[in-house]
């Protein structure tokens, strides 16, 4: 009826909502780990938290202390002809485990894309098996890859371990006092789950300091990143002011075919995925139906702490929308992204409205257009990917802007890095 509903937290105070519950009756267990039953989750218990911080699954190698995320294991070569197998170097000097019955390893295909996949290890012939395909990726020589999940290799603070079948989680705390911590798990996906349709959007919402965190993950990344603490499909004028985003399994902010959309002054941190996506369906350019969505003045720090392609913000396929005035600490990838699900050519030969699409009017059949980047100070990316950049375009309309970013300390470890990067299908772009 037009007005606009209002949470908040009560005027002087933040009210915070969590997607989780905290573990007590720890006991000691070995060299500084500690463990303690819980309830019964409904899922394996994929995401803890000390006090706000993320915790680790326990892997190896540990993480670094320079660049937290940077190790050099890299495979030795794959089986000839097979997407699930490769071999490892002696110089990886993988350790023994008894266990490896939740054994996972991430391997990042092509320099730039993560893929967490449970697997199995063999040392006699130095080999690990994944139990399935990594999608459209193989694993190839000189990839890089980590092992998790495994009680035998939980030996650094912060580091857990999860036996979902006599429902024990054992940890290593930062804090070496653990009673003086909150130590909590993830139970859900979503905090807040909008599901509109396109005749009927959810709307005229307005939320503000209001904390949101301590969300699960399903074991594999699967389509985690699709996932948000705050998810929404269909929605239009809503507003999130001032609110604190942290903690999730997925992405912080996952807003799909929306309008309106207003993420303002918010701090997002510590999230797996992506810190804010707002996304829409493919509609060819022959409407601009999701429009005019704000992403601005935001503190987004620490994204892509599990799925390392993630990047601070992406926005694909919604037209006439802004990104400006945030600031961007710590991506494993870019700190800004704009494209689509497909580059022009994906539309050629298609019929659209009568039209016969060529490679001369393709751009006028995208969408992702019209859209504004300025303003933004963007630091610290690509810490773990390469072929990317903190200002990052791939199959984008016409008549995007960017401009009057500051882009500093970014730098790929890995491989080329650039940083304004204008990929495939992202021309009619003013830089």
């Amino acid at each position: 009826n037009g007005y606009i509903i209002t949470y908040a937290g009560y005027p002087g105070e933040t009210a915070e909502i969590a997607c989780g519950k905290e573990i007590t009756d720890w006991q000691p267990y070995k060299d500084g780990i500690y463990k303690a039953k819980i309830d019964t989750p409904p899922s394996p218990v994929c995401i803890l938290n000390e006090n706000g911080e993320f915790g680790i699954k326990a892997r190896y190698p540990n993480l670094g202390e320079k660049n937290p995320y940077y190790y050099e294991m890299r495979i030795d070569h794959p089986e000839q002809d097979s997407a699930y197998k490769f071999y490892y170097k002696d110089s990886d000097n993988i350790p023994y485990m008894n266990d490896i019955s939740s054994l996972q390893c991430t391997f990042f295909a092509a320099g730039y894309t993560s893929q967490l996949i449970n697997c199995s290890i063999n040392y006699r012939e130095k080999s690990i098996t994944l139990a399935n395909k990594a999608g459209a990726y193989s694993p190839v020589a000189e990839d890089r890859y980590f092992l998790q999940g495994s009680l035998e290799l939980l030996d650094s603070p912060g580091e857990f371990y999860y036996d979902k079948n006599d429902r024990t989680v054992y940890y290593m705390p930062r804090n070496k006092d653990i009673n003086n911590s909150v130590i909590t798990y993830g139970t859900g996906m979503h905090i807040l789950n909008f599901a509109g349709t396109e005749e009927k959007p959810v709307k005229n919402m307005m939320f503000k300091d209001i904390i949101f965190g301590a969300c699960n993950m399903t074991e594999t990344f699967d389509e985690n990143y699709r996932q948000g603490v705050v998810h929404a499909d269909h929605a239009d004028n809503i507003t999130f002011e001032n609110n604190e985003v942290r903690g999730g399994g997925g992405t912080g902010f996952y807003i799909l075919n929306p309008s309106n959309f207003k993420i303002v002054g918010n701090y997002i941190h510590d999230v797996a995925a992506n810190g804010i996506a707002i996304m829409a369906d493919e509609l060819y350019g022959v409407q601009k139906k999701y429009v005019n969505n704000v992403i601005s003045n935001n503190y987004i720090y620490n994204v892509g702490v599990v799925r390392r392609s993630s990047s601070a913000i992406a926005m694909g396929n919604v037209d006439n929308s802004s990104i400006t005035y945030n600031r961007i600490d710590k991506s494993p990838r870019a700190g800004i992204t704009l494209g689509n699900s497909v580059a022009i050519n994906h539309n050629f030969g298609k019929i659209i409205n009568g039209v016969t699409i060529t490679e001369d009017n393709s751009y006028d059949y995208m969408n992702g257009s019209g859209n504004y980047v300025a303003f933004n100070d963007i630091s610290n990316c690509l810490e773990d990917t390469q072929d990317g950049g903190p200002v990052y375009l791939w199959g984008t309309g016409k008549g995007n802007v960017v401009e009057n970013n500051h882009i500093h300390d970014s730098q790929s470890l890995y491989g080329a890095s650039y940083a304004l990067y204008g990929d495939d299908s992202s021309g009619y772009t003013t830089w």
